[in-house]
Protein backbone atom coordinates (compact mmCIF):
# COMPACT_ATOMS: atom_id res chain seq x y z
CA UNK A 1 0.00 0.00 0.00
CA UNK A 2 1.40 3.66 -0.71
CA UNK A 3 2.60 5.66 1.98
CA UNK A 4 -0.32 8.42 1.35
CA UNK A 5 -2.68 4.97 2.71
CA UNK A 6 -0.34 4.66 4.94
CA UNK A 7 -1.10 8.07 6.42
CA UNK A 8 -5.02 7.78 5.84
CA UNK A 9 -5.11 5.02 8.11
CA UNK A 10 -2.68 6.22 10.96
CA UNK A 11 -4.07 9.91 10.93
CA UNK A 12 -7.95 8.70 10.56
CA UNK A 13 -8.36 4.98 11.29
CA UNK A 14 -10.16 5.29 7.72
CA UNK A 15 -9.49 2.73 5.10
CA UNK A 16 -8.35 4.57 1.82
CA UNK A 17 -10.95 2.25 0.07
CA UNK A 18 -13.61 4.06 1.82
CA UNK A 19 -12.31 7.39 2.76
CA UNK A 20 -11.75 7.86 -1.01
CA UNK A 21 -15.62 7.72 -2.37
CA UNK A 22 -16.39 10.26 0.55
CA UNK A 23 -14.27 12.54 -1.01
CA UNK A 24 -15.44 12.05 -4.55
CA UNK A 25 -18.91 12.70 -2.99
CA UNK A 26 -18.00 16.15 -1.28
CA UNK A 27 -15.68 17.40 -4.30
CA UNK A 28 -19.35 16.17 -6.38
CA UNK A 29 -21.37 18.67 -3.98
CA UNK A 30 -19.49 21.72 -4.01
CA UNK A 31 -21.54 23.30 -6.50
CA UNK A 32 -19.28 24.13 -9.27
CA UNK A 33 -16.14 26.12 -9.11
CA UNK A 34 -18.13 28.71 -8.19
CA UNK A 35 -19.22 27.12 -5.16
CA UNK A 36 -15.58 25.54 -4.84
CA UNK A 37 -13.93 28.27 -4.04
CA UNK A 38 -16.20 30.17 -2.07
CA UNK A 39 -15.37 26.65 0.15
CA UNK A 40 -12.08 27.27 -0.68
CA UNK A 41 -12.24 31.06 1.09
CA UNK A 42 -13.99 30.00 3.64
CA UNK A 43 -11.72 26.93 4.46
CA UNK A 44 -8.75 29.13 4.31
CA UNK A 45 -9.99 31.89 6.48
CA UNK A 46 -10.69 29.16 9.15
CA UNK A 47 -6.84 28.43 8.95
CA UNK A 48 -5.79 31.57 8.87
CA UNK A 49 -7.86 32.49 11.98
CA UNK A 50 -6.69 29.14 13.68
CA UNK A 51 -2.75 30.22 12.95
CA UNK A 52 -3.69 33.56 13.91
CA UNK A 53 -0.32 34.02 15.16
CA UNK A 54 1.75 33.48 11.70
CA UNK A 55 -1.22 35.51 9.62
CA UNK A 56 -0.43 38.44 11.88
CA UNK A 57 2.95 38.29 11.29
CA UNK A 58 2.48 38.16 7.17
CA UNK A 59 -0.27 40.59 7.39
CA UNK A 60 1.32 43.17 9.52
CA UNK A 61 5.15 42.98 7.92
CA UNK A 62 3.92 43.20 4.39
CA UNK A 63 1.06 45.66 5.24
CA UNK A 64 4.46 48.12 6.92
CA UNK A 65 6.00 47.67 3.67
CA UNK A 66 2.88 48.55 1.21
CA UNK A 67 1.84 51.27 3.19
CA UNK A 68 5.99 52.87 3.17
CA UNK A 69 5.69 52.14 -0.64
CA UNK A 70 2.42 54.14 -0.50
CA UNK A 71 3.31 56.66 1.57
CA UNK A 72 6.22 57.70 -0.71
CA UNK A 73 3.97 57.05 -3.93
CA UNK A 74 1.65 59.55 -2.41
CA UNK A 75 4.09 62.38 -2.23
CA UNK A 76 5.43 61.82 -5.73
CA UNK A 77 1.92 61.76 -6.78
CA UNK A 78 1.21 65.46 -5.55
CA UNK A 79 4.71 66.78 -6.28
CA UNK A 80 5.36 65.08 -9.57
CA UNK A 81 2.07 63.41 -11.40
CA UNK A 82 -1.18 65.52 -10.16
CA UNK A 83 -1.33 67.96 -12.38
CA UNK A 84 -1.01 71.68 -11.25
CA UNK A 85 -4.00 73.55 -10.14
CA UNK A 86 -3.41 76.04 -13.50
CA UNK A 87 -4.53 75.89 -17.31
CA UNK A 88 -1.53 75.29 -20.01
CA UNK A 89 0.86 73.97 -16.97
CA UNK A 90 3.32 72.26 -19.38
CA UNK A 91 3.33 75.93 -21.03
CA UNK A 92 3.79 78.13 -18.39
CA UNK A 93 7.38 79.52 -16.95
CA UNK A 94 8.96 81.52 -14.34
CA UNK A 95 11.87 83.79 -15.26
CA UNK A 96 14.27 84.87 -12.66
CA UNK A 97 17.80 86.18 -12.69
CA UNK A 98 21.35 84.60 -12.08
CA UNK A 99 23.68 86.45 -10.54
CA UNK A 100 26.96 85.09 -10.83
CA UNK A 101 28.81 87.80 -8.95
CA UNK A 102 26.90 87.55 -6.06
CA UNK A 103 26.70 83.80 -6.21
CA UNK A 104 22.81 84.10 -6.32
CA UNK A 105 21.59 80.66 -8.82
CA UNK A 106 17.64 81.98 -8.55
CA UNK A 107 16.55 85.64 -7.63
CA UNK A 108 13.59 87.80 -8.83
CA UNK A 109 13.50 90.65 -11.00
CA UNK A 110 12.82 94.73 -10.86
CA UNK A 111 9.78 95.68 -11.77
CA UNK A 112 11.83 97.27 -14.54
CA UNK A 113 13.50 94.54 -15.91
CA UNK A 114 9.89 92.66 -15.96
CA UNK A 115 8.61 95.65 -18.29
CA UNK A 116 11.64 95.53 -20.45
CA UNK A 117 10.90 91.53 -20.47
CA UNK A 118 7.60 92.50 -21.59
CA UNK A 119 8.62 94.32 -24.64
CA UNK A 120 11.02 92.69 -25.89
CA UNK A 121 10.46 89.01 -25.72
CA UNK A 122 8.94 87.43 -28.56
CA UNK A 123 8.57 83.85 -27.66
CA UNK A 124 6.58 84.49 -24.64
CA UNK A 125 2.82 85.03 -25.42
CA UNK A 126 1.94 86.99 -22.01
CA UNK A 127 4.43 87.82 -19.15
CA UNK A 128 3.09 89.04 -15.69
CA UNK A 129 4.46 89.83 -12.17
CA UNK A 130 3.69 89.80 -8.47
CA UNK A 131 5.56 90.40 -5.36
CA UNK A 132 3.96 90.16 -1.83
CA UNK A 133 4.55 91.93 0.95
CA UNK A 134 2.87 92.49 4.77
CA UNK A 135 0.16 95.41 4.87
CA UNK A 136 -2.41 96.55 7.96
CA UNK A 137 -5.97 95.58 7.27
CA UNK A 138 -8.75 97.59 8.72
CA UNK A 139 -12.77 96.46 7.49
CA UNK A 140 -12.27 92.41 8.78
CA UNK A 141 -12.91 92.68 12.13
CA UNK A 142 -10.51 93.89 14.44
CA UNK A 143 -7.41 95.65 12.25
CA UNK A 144 -4.97 93.02 11.61
CA UNK A 145 -1.73 92.52 9.51
CA UNK A 146 -2.63 90.57 6.36
CA UNK A 147 -0.45 88.90 3.63
CA UNK A 148 -0.99 90.94 0.26
CA UNK A 149 0.00 89.97 -3.62
CA UNK A 150 0.13 92.89 -5.91
CA UNK A 151 -0.16 91.42 -9.17
CA UNK A 152 -0.52 92.74 -12.95
CA UNK A 153 -4.01 92.04 -13.66
CA UNK A 154 -3.06 89.24 -16.07
CA UNK A 155 -1.46 86.64 -13.61
CA UNK A 156 -4.99 85.09 -13.93
CA UNK A 157 -5.77 85.12 -16.89
CA UNK A 158 -2.06 83.38 -17.75
CA UNK A 159 -2.88 80.73 -14.58
CA UNK A 160 -6.52 80.18 -16.28
CA UNK A 161 -7.65 80.65 -12.91
CA UNK A 162 -10.99 81.59 -12.50
CA UNK A 163 -12.79 83.51 -9.39
CA UNK A 164 -14.82 81.41 -6.82
CA UNK A 165 -17.01 84.12 -6.52
CA UNK A 166 -17.42 87.67 -7.88
CA UNK A 167 -14.92 88.22 -10.81
CA UNK A 168 -11.20 88.85 -11.29
CA UNK A 169 -9.47 91.81 -12.16
CA UNK A 170 -9.82 93.79 -15.56
CA UNK A 171 -7.22 94.25 -17.61
CA UNK A 172 -7.25 98.46 -16.93
CA UNK A 173 -7.56 97.53 -13.03
CA UNK A 174 -4.84 98.90 -11.40
CA UNK A 175 -3.72 101.91 -13.56
CA UNK A 176 -4.03 105.28 -12.34
CA UNK A 177 -7.54 106.79 -12.16
CA UNK A 178 -9.14 103.57 -11.50
CA UNK A 179 -11.42 102.48 -8.59
CA UNK A 180 -8.87 99.92 -6.11
CA UNK A 181 -9.94 96.57 -5.66
CA UNK A 182 -9.49 93.45 -3.84
CA UNK A 183 -10.18 89.88 -4.21
CA UNK A 184 -9.71 88.00 -1.46
CA UNK A 185 -8.31 84.65 -1.07
CA UNK A 186 -11.10 81.29 0.09
CA UNK A 187 -8.66 80.88 2.89
CA UNK A 188 -9.02 84.40 4.03
CA UNK A 189 -12.27 85.08 3.20
CA UNK A 190 -13.66 81.31 5.57
CA UNK A 191 -11.73 82.23 8.43
CA UNK A 192 -12.63 86.04 8.14
CA UNK A 193 -16.11 86.24 6.41
CA UNK A 194 -17.45 83.12 7.68
CA UNK A 195 -17.27 82.24 3.43
CA UNK A 196 -20.91 84.99 3.07
CA UNK A 197 -21.25 85.66 -0.31
CA UNK A 198 -21.95 88.95 0.88
CA UNK A 199 -18.34 89.68 1.42
CA UNK A 200 -18.01 90.96 -2.20
CA UNK A 201 -18.78 94.27 -2.88
CA UNK A 202 -17.62 95.26 1.09
CA UNK A 203 -15.19 98.29 1.27
CA UNK A 204 -11.70 97.26 3.09
CA UNK A 205 -8.78 99.50 3.61
CA UNK A 206 -5.60 98.32 3.05
CA UNK A 207 -2.62 100.43 4.08
CA UNK A 208 -4.56 103.38 4.40
CA UNK A 209 -6.54 103.08 1.19
CA UNK A 210 -9.70 102.56 0.44
CA UNK A 211 -10.79 99.23 -2.09
CA UNK A 212 -13.11 97.36 -2.87
CA UNK A 213 -13.57 93.51 -2.84
CA UNK A 214 -14.85 92.06 -6.35
CA UNK A 215 -14.34 88.62 -5.80
CA UNK A 216 -12.83 85.30 -3.83
CA UNK A 217 -10.10 83.01 -5.78
CA UNK A 218 -10.39 79.61 -6.04
CA UNK A 219 -8.90 77.59 -3.56
CA UNK A 220 -7.18 75.42 -6.17
CA UNK A 221 -4.43 77.94 -6.23
CA UNK A 222 -3.49 77.80 -2.62
CA UNK A 223 -0.26 75.78 -2.91
CA UNK A 224 2.87 76.59 -1.44
CA UNK A 225 3.81 80.13 -0.46
CA UNK A 226 0.39 80.95 -2.07
CA UNK A 227 -1.62 79.42 0.62
CA UNK A 228 -0.76 81.92 2.95
CA UNK A 229 -1.67 84.88 0.79
CA UNK A 230 -4.59 86.75 2.16
CA UNK A 231 -5.60 89.21 0.04
CA UNK A 232 -4.57 89.68 -3.79
CA UNK A 233 -4.40 93.74 -5.22
CA UNK A 234 -3.53 94.96 -8.78
CA UNK A 235 -0.09 95.94 -9.43
CA UNK A 236 0.50 99.51 -10.50
CA UNK A 237 3.51 98.88 -12.60
CA UNK A 238 3.38 102.71 -13.67
CA UNK A 239 4.81 104.15 -10.61
CA UNK A 240 8.64 104.07 -10.27
CA UNK A 241 8.14 102.88 -6.86
CA UNK A 242 11.20 100.23 -7.04
CA UNK A 243 14.74 100.56 -8.58
CA UNK A 244 16.31 98.18 -10.56
CA UNK A 245 18.59 97.22 -7.53
CA UNK A 246 15.35 96.43 -6.25
CA UNK A 247 14.55 92.79 -7.24
CA UNK A 248 11.09 92.05 -5.90
CA UNK A 249 8.82 90.84 -8.38
CA UNK A 250 8.39 86.97 -9.34
CA UNK A 251 7.72 86.94 -13.00
CA UNK A 252 5.43 84.48 -14.82
CA UNK A 253 5.42 84.32 -19.03
CA UNK A 254 3.03 81.45 -21.45
CA UNK A 255 5.25 80.08 -24.04
CA UNK A 256 4.07 80.08 -27.28
CA UNK A 257 3.05 76.73 -28.63
CA UNK A 258 5.41 76.73 -31.47
CA UNK A 259 8.50 77.76 -28.95
CA UNK A 260 10.67 75.55 -27.07
CA UNK A 261 12.00 76.14 -23.59
CA UNK A 262 15.36 75.99 -24.99
CA UNK A 263 14.27 78.82 -27.64
CA UNK A 264 12.88 80.98 -24.75
CA UNK A 265 16.27 80.59 -22.50
CA UNK A 266 18.33 81.46 -25.96
CA UNK A 267 15.90 85.08 -26.47
CA UNK A 268 16.38 86.00 -22.49
CA UNK A 269 20.56 85.79 -22.83
CA UNK A 270 20.08 88.51 -25.76
CA UNK A 271 17.67 90.75 -23.56
CA UNK A 272 20.11 90.11 -20.57
CA UNK A 273 23.14 91.09 -22.94
CA UNK A 274 20.92 94.22 -23.63
CA UNK A 275 19.94 94.53 -20.34
CA UNK A 276 23.70 94.69 -19.27
CA UNK A 277 24.91 97.19 -22.09
CA UNK A 278 22.09 99.38 -20.75
CA UNK A 279 22.67 99.44 -17.45
CA UNK A 280 25.80 97.53 -16.38
CA UNK A 281 26.03 98.79 -12.81
CA UNK A 282 22.66 96.51 -11.96
CA UNK A 283 23.62 94.24 -14.39
CA UNK A 284 27.06 92.54 -14.24
CA UNK A 285 27.15 88.93 -14.36
CA UNK A 286 23.65 88.48 -14.57
CA UNK A 287 21.58 86.35 -16.16
CA UNK A 288 18.02 85.57 -17.01
CA UNK A 289 16.94 82.04 -17.48
CA UNK A 290 13.57 80.75 -17.30
CA UNK A 291 12.77 77.23 -15.96
CA UNK A 292 8.79 75.35 -16.18
CA UNK A 293 6.07 76.53 -13.44
CA UNK A 294 6.51 71.99 -12.42
CA UNK A 295 10.41 72.65 -11.43
CA UNK A 296 9.93 75.94 -9.78
CA UNK A 297 7.43 74.67 -7.35
CA UNK A 298 8.43 71.10 -6.82
CA UNK A 299 12.20 71.91 -7.49
CA UNK A 300 14.75 69.92 -9.25
CA UNK A 301 16.52 67.88 -5.73
CA UNK A 302 12.61 66.60 -5.45
CA UNK A 303 13.10 63.98 -7.86
CA UNK A 304 16.21 63.10 -6.84
CA UNK A 305 14.90 62.94 -2.99
CA UNK A 306 11.47 60.76 -4.18
CA UNK A 307 13.70 58.61 -6.28
CA UNK A 308 16.30 57.49 -3.04
CA UNK A 309 13.17 57.00 -1.14
CA UNK A 310 11.49 55.39 -3.68
CA UNK A 311 14.29 52.89 -3.43
CA UNK A 312 14.95 52.41 0.20
CA UNK A 313 11.20 51.72 0.38
CA UNK A 314 11.37 49.01 -2.30
CA UNK A 315 14.00 47.58 -0.71
CA UNK A 316 12.17 47.19 2.83
CA UNK A 317 9.46 45.47 0.76
CA UNK A 318 12.31 43.05 -0.50
CA UNK A 319 13.10 42.43 2.61
CA UNK A 320 10.00 42.14 4.24
CA UNK A 321 8.57 39.41 1.13
CA UNK A 322 12.11 37.51 2.09
CA UNK A 323 10.76 37.23 6.01
CA UNK A 324 7.90 36.18 4.93
CA UNK A 325 8.81 33.18 2.20
CA UNK A 326 10.21 32.11 5.58
CA UNK A 327 7.53 32.26 7.01
CA UNK A 328 5.39 30.59 4.16
CA UNK A 329 7.79 27.69 3.71
CA UNK A 330 7.95 26.77 7.71
CA UNK A 331 4.12 26.58 7.21
CA UNK A 332 4.19 24.51 4.26
CA UNK A 333 6.56 22.22 5.69
CA UNK A 334 3.91 22.13 8.67
CA UNK A 335 1.25 20.94 6.34
CA UNK A 336 2.89 18.05 4.48
CA UNK A 337 1.02 15.42 6.35
CA UNK A 338 -2.47 17.45 5.37
CA UNK A 339 -1.61 17.50 1.77
CA UNK A 340 -0.69 13.89 1.74
CA UNK A 341 -4.31 13.30 3.46
CA UNK A 342 -5.95 15.26 1.08
CA UNK A 343 -4.44 13.69 -1.53
CA UNK A 344 -5.19 10.03 -0.34
CA UNK A 345 -8.88 11.17 0.24
CA UNK A 346 -8.98 12.17 -3.81
CA UNK A 347 -8.21 15.47 -4.00
CA UNK A 348 -6.40 16.31 -7.32
CA UNK A 349 -3.41 18.50 -7.52
CA UNK A 350 -5.27 21.43 -9.05
CA UNK A 351 -7.59 21.44 -6.13
CA UNK A 352 -4.60 21.92 -3.40
CA UNK A 353 -3.56 24.64 -5.38
CA UNK A 354 -6.26 26.26 -5.73
CA UNK A 355 -6.82 25.74 -2.10
CA UNK A 356 -3.29 27.11 -1.12
CA UNK A 357 -3.71 30.53 -3.71
CA UNK A 358 -6.91 31.24 -2.20
CA UNK A 359 -5.46 31.35 1.61
CA UNK A 360 -2.65 33.39 -0.34
CA UNK A 361 -5.24 35.56 -1.65
CA UNK A 362 -6.81 36.43 1.45
CA UNK A 363 -3.89 37.10 3.29
CA UNK A 364 -2.69 39.43 0.35
CA UNK A 365 -6.33 40.99 0.74
CA UNK A 366 -5.55 41.50 4.35
CA UNK A 367 -2.24 42.78 3.97
CA UNK A 368 -3.56 45.63 1.05
CA UNK A 369 -6.18 46.74 2.97
CA UNK A 370 -3.95 47.09 6.30
CA UNK A 371 -1.51 48.47 4.15
CA UNK A 372 -3.80 51.10 3.00
CA UNK A 373 -5.23 51.69 6.53
CA UNK A 374 -1.28 52.61 7.68
CA UNK A 375 -0.84 54.71 4.91
CA UNK A 376 -3.92 57.42 5.30
CA UNK A 377 -2.91 57.11 8.57
CA UNK A 378 0.29 57.96 8.04
CA UNK A 379 -0.43 60.85 5.14
CA UNK A 380 -3.17 62.19 7.83
CA UNK A 381 -0.78 62.56 10.73
CA UNK A 382 1.69 64.29 8.47
CA UNK A 383 -0.71 66.60 7.52
CA UNK A 384 -1.53 67.54 11.15
CA UNK A 385 2.33 68.13 11.51
CA UNK A 386 2.50 69.85 8.53
CA UNK A 387 1.67 74.03 8.34
CA UNK A 388 2.34 74.25 4.46
CA UNK A 389 -1.33 74.11 3.18
CA UNK A 390 0.55 72.60 -0.31
CA UNK A 391 0.67 69.32 1.50
CA UNK A 392 -3.03 69.05 3.07
CA UNK A 393 -3.56 67.74 -0.72
CA UNK A 394 -1.69 64.99 0.20
CA UNK A 395 -5.03 61.87 0.08
CA UNK A 396 -5.19 58.18 -0.35
CA UNK A 397 -6.94 58.93 -3.99
CA UNK A 398 -7.39 56.44 -7.12
CA UNK A 399 -3.73 56.94 -7.82
CA UNK A 400 -2.78 55.89 -4.83
CA UNK A 401 -4.86 52.90 -4.68
CA UNK A 402 -3.91 51.78 -7.53
CA UNK A 403 -0.44 52.03 -6.77
CA UNK A 404 -1.01 50.15 -3.49
CA UNK A 405 -2.84 46.56 -4.94
CA UNK A 406 0.66 46.95 -7.55
CA UNK A 407 2.74 47.07 -4.21
CA UNK A 408 0.18 43.80 -3.39
CA UNK A 409 1.27 41.81 -6.41
CA UNK A 410 4.48 42.74 -6.31
CA UNK A 411 4.77 41.32 -2.88
CA UNK A 412 3.65 38.43 -3.86
CA UNK A 413 5.25 38.07 -6.94
CA UNK A 414 8.86 38.78 -4.69
CA UNK A 415 7.68 36.13 -2.33
CA UNK A 416 6.68 33.35 -5.08
CA UNK A 417 10.32 34.39 -6.69
CA UNK A 418 11.86 34.00 -3.24
CA UNK A 419 10.73 30.52 -3.02
CA UNK A 420 11.41 29.55 -6.31
CA UNK A 421 14.78 30.15 -5.63
CA UNK A 422 14.49 28.64 -2.73
CA UNK A 423 13.54 25.49 -4.48
CA UNK A 424 16.08 25.59 -6.99
CA UNK A 425 18.62 25.63 -4.27
CA UNK A 426 16.94 23.00 -2.38
CA UNK A 427 16.94 20.84 -5.79
CA UNK A 428 20.33 21.72 -6.69
CA UNK A 429 22.18 20.81 -3.26
CA UNK A 430 19.92 17.59 -3.31
CA UNK A 431 21.65 16.64 -6.99
CA UNK A 432 24.73 17.72 -5.54
CA UNK A 433 24.60 15.11 -2.54
CA UNK A 434 23.15 12.64 -4.38
CA UNK A 435 25.40 12.59 -7.46
CA UNK A 436 28.78 12.91 -4.99
CA UNK A 437 29.90 9.76 -6.00
CA UNK A 438 29.61 10.39 -9.78
CA UNK A 439 31.30 13.83 -9.44
CA UNK A 440 34.43 12.28 -7.61
CA UNK A 441 34.69 9.59 -10.39
CA UNK A 442 34.34 12.22 -13.22
CA UNK A 443 36.81 14.23 -11.58
CA UNK A 444 39.24 11.33 -10.84
CA UNK A 445 38.78 10.83 -14.85
CA UNK A 446 40.05 14.11 -15.53
CA UNK A 447 36.94 16.28 -15.00
CA UNK A 448 37.91 20.16 -14.69
CA UNK A 449 35.71 22.41 -12.01
CA UNK A 450 34.28 24.25 -14.87
CA UNK A 451 32.85 20.93 -16.21
CA UNK A 452 31.14 19.69 -13.02
CA UNK A 453 29.76 23.45 -12.36
CA UNK A 454 28.30 23.42 -15.52
CA UNK A 455 26.83 20.03 -15.09
CA UNK A 456 24.86 21.41 -12.43
CA UNK A 457 24.07 24.86 -13.75
CA UNK A 458 22.99 23.43 -17.37
CA UNK A 459 20.61 21.03 -15.56
CA UNK A 460 19.11 24.09 -13.11
CA UNK A 461 18.98 26.11 -16.52
CA UNK A 462 16.48 23.72 -18.18
CA UNK A 463 14.49 23.17 -15.29
CA UNK A 464 14.37 27.48 -15.10
CA UNK A 465 13.94 27.49 -19.02
CA UNK A 466 10.79 25.34 -18.72
CA UNK A 467 9.65 27.00 -15.95
CA UNK A 468 9.85 30.38 -17.36
CA UNK A 469 8.03 29.13 -20.94
CA UNK A 470 4.73 28.27 -18.76
CA UNK A 471 4.90 31.04 -17.11
CA UNK A 472 5.62 33.47 -19.97
CA UNK A 473 2.44 31.33 -21.83
CA UNK A 474 0.46 31.87 -18.70
CA UNK A 475 1.45 35.84 -18.44
CA UNK A 476 0.48 36.49 -22.18
CA UNK A 477 -2.61 34.57 -21.97
CA UNK A 478 -3.70 37.00 -18.99
CA UNK A 479 -2.17 39.97 -19.88
CA UNK A 480 -4.54 39.98 -23.38
CA UNK A 481 -7.75 39.24 -20.98
CA UNK A 482 -6.47 42.20 -19.10
CA UNK A 483 -6.28 43.75 -22.04
CA UNK A 484 -9.12 46.71 -21.71
CA UNK A 485 -7.67 48.27 -18.43
CA UNK A 486 -3.35 48.57 -19.28
CA UNK A 487 -2.53 51.85 -19.91
CA UNK A 488 -0.14 52.27 -22.87
CA UNK A 489 1.54 49.56 -22.24
CA UNK A 490 1.01 46.55 -24.93
CA UNK A 491 -0.36 42.50 -23.12
CA UNK A 492 2.92 41.72 -25.26
CA UNK A 493 5.22 44.18 -24.20
CA UNK A 494 8.69 43.87 -24.86
CA UNK A 495 10.50 45.13 -22.20
CA UNK A 496 8.41 44.08 -19.66
CA UNK A 497 8.98 40.61 -20.45
CA UNK A 498 12.59 41.06 -21.83
CA UNK A 499 13.03 42.13 -17.41
CA UNK A 500 10.98 39.66 -15.89
CA UNK A 501 12.56 37.04 -18.08
CA UNK A 502 16.58 38.31 -17.17
CA UNK A 503 15.59 38.92 -13.52
CA UNK A 504 14.42 35.05 -12.86
CA UNK A 505 17.04 33.34 -14.87
CA UNK A 506 19.64 35.42 -13.27
CA UNK A 507 18.36 34.51 -9.80
CA UNK A 508 17.88 30.97 -10.72
CA UNK A 509 21.74 31.17 -12.18
CA UNK A 510 22.96 32.72 -9.39
CA UNK A 511 21.20 30.44 -6.57
CA UNK A 512 22.32 27.29 -8.37
CA UNK A 513 25.70 28.16 -8.45
CA UNK A 514 26.36 27.64 -4.73
CA UNK A 515 25.83 24.34 -4.40
CA UNK A 516 27.39 24.03 -7.19
CA UNK A 517 30.29 25.40 -6.57
CA UNK A 518 30.63 23.15 -3.54
CA UNK A 519 30.50 20.36 -5.62
CA UNK A 520 33.85 21.02 -6.67
CA UNK A 521 35.38 20.62 -3.44
CA UNK A 522 34.55 16.43 -3.49
CA UNK A 523 37.89 14.88 -3.50
CA UNK A 524 37.86 12.04 -5.61
CA UNK A 525 40.70 9.90 -4.01
CA UNK A 526 38.18 9.88 -1.07
CA UNK A 527 35.07 8.61 -3.23
CA UNK A 528 37.40 6.28 -4.79
CA UNK A 529 39.02 5.03 -1.63
CA UNK A 530 35.11 4.58 -0.24
CA UNK A 531 34.54 2.30 -3.57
Amino acid sequence: MSNDADLVRELTGIEPARAEPLALGAAASTGGFIGGLWQDLRFGARLLVKNRGASLVVIITLALAIAANAIVFGFADLLLLRPLPIDNADRVVTIYGVDRRLGHNREWLSISDYLELRRQATSLADVSAMTTRQASLVGAGEPRAVMVNFVTTNVLSTWGLAAFSGRTFLPDEGTPGRANVAILSHRFWTAHFAADPAAVGRTLTVNGERCTVVGVLSPNIEIGDLGEIDLWLPLDTTQAWESRSERVAEVFALRRPETTLEQVNAELTTISDRLRRADPLNHVDWQLRAMTIREATVGATTWIILALLGVVTLLVLVVACANIATVMLARASARRKEIALRLALGATRGRLVRQLLSEGMLLGLASGACGLGFAYAGLTAFKLLSPDSFFQRLAVNGNLLAFAIMGMFVGFASIGLIVAVAGVYGVTAFSVNQRGHEIGVRMALGATAANVVSLFISRSLRLILIGVAVGVAAGWAMGRTMNSILVETSPSDPATYTTVIGLIVMSGLVTSLVPASRAVSIDPIAVLKRE
